[in-house]
């Protein structure tokens, strides 16, 4: 898995936009269908959110939150991969750090 990420500030807000590229690690070819499911955490409230991959493999999720309500924790609920895919976490793209995006060790990201 790939992510990227673009933020755009309207006022008193943010919209969050992060997009997904799903792909088999053995032959590359991209996954249609697979489940991306992400929460993300401002204050006290948790909200869940998800997208399943198109037919080239990426899955665009969006989001809009107040800026007076402080930063932003986004984390992976999962990866629901269609039949014949498994999805491992540790396999993922390295994202703004030195592991792999919503591993054990980068399991959430902060945005201000």
């Amino acid at each position: 898995m790939t992510m990227s990420k673009k933020v755009q500030s309207k006022g008193k807000k943010h919209k969050f936009t992060f997009t997904f590229t799903i792909k088999d690690k053995k032959n590359k070819k991209k996954v249609k269908g697979a489940n991306v499911k992400l929460e993300y955490k401002q204050g006290n409230k948790t909200t869940p959110v998800s997208k399943v991959t198109n037919n080239g493999g990426k899955a665009k999720i969006i989001f809009t939150v107040k800026t007076k309500k402080g930063s932003v924790t986004l984390s992976s609920s999962g990866i629901d991969a269609p039949v014949g895919y498994a999805y491992d976490k540790d396999l993922n793209e390295k994202y703004s750090d030195d592991c792999p995006a919503f591993s054990e060790n980068c399991a959430s990201y902060v945005f201000d």
